[in-house]
């Protein structure tokens, strides 16, 4: 009798302890969201830069898509005259991911993922009619990375070279934001204005162990471990 009371209470206090956590990690998982940077509406920014990752990038893409679609107007107004002629077009920015992704049927061979981000890119309506029209240019930038952290290294030297791009919009999932423009605003050598583009909330942005796994990596970069072996990927 007592051992079954002794384990309904083992249980009941697991129980409470996940409830918690997961109460806990929510206020969390708002602020890694980065809300403050969200980008205006009323803000048209000189470049997009879609962060690498493997498996959210299609949804990273997606964001950019419903940004391109949203500014369509504006960006005639900044970039062009009343006729639609543009001089300076949106650059959309893409990380030189060097995985292996997806089979080209076209090109016959596995692309890699930076290559795939601009095949798909390329294949949306709101793309294809910017760049049709003059009003977007997208370019991979160049460098190697393996997280991260690497990957804003490349990024700021990349701005470094680009003194035009004064407003810069990172598209990355939420729960990576704040991780991406800390990192960003770490390797930079000038003033940047760093905003986001609002990308699609999704289901796993809240998950205890997705926010727990960002607030570990945050600790690792602080701790300037970011290019230590066994800890470094991501």
């Amino acid at each position: 009798m007592n051992c079954a009371k002794g384990t309904r209470l083992a249980v009941f206090a697991v129980l409470m302890g996940l409830v918690f956590v997961v109460v806990l990690m929510w206020p969390v998982a708002t602020w890694l969201q980065c809300r403050e940077v969200w980008i205006a509406d009323e803000m048209t920014p000189d470049a997009v830069y879609l962060v690498a990752g493997s498996h959210e990038q299609d949804r990273r893409i997606n964001g950019i898509v419903l940004f391109l679609r949203d500014k369509e107007a504006s960006l005639r107004l900044k970039n062009g005259d009343e006729k639609g002629q543009t001089n300076t077009p949106l650059q959309i920015l893409i990380g030189n991911d060097m995985l292996i992704s997806r089979w080209s049927s076209e090109e016959q061979r596995n692309l890699k993922k930076a290559e795939w981000a601009v095949k798909k890119l390329e294949e949306k309506a709101p793309v294809q009619q910017a760049q049709k029209d003059g009003q977007v240019i997208i370019k991979i930038v160049p460098g190697q990375f393996s997280n991260t952290d690497g990957e804003m290294v490349a990024l700021g030297a990349f701005l470094k070279k680009q003194p035009e791009i004064r407003t810069l919009a990172l598209a990355t999932s939420l729960y990576h934001l704040r991780r991406a423009v800390w990192r960003l605003r770490e390797h930079l050598d000038r003033d940047l204005a760093i905003v986001a583009v609002k990308d699609p909330p999704a289901w796993h942005d809240r998950l205890p162990w997705v926010v727990a796994g960002e607030m570990c990596k945050m600790v690792r970069d602080a701790m300037g471990l970011s290019q230590a072996r066994f800890v470094s990927r991501s």
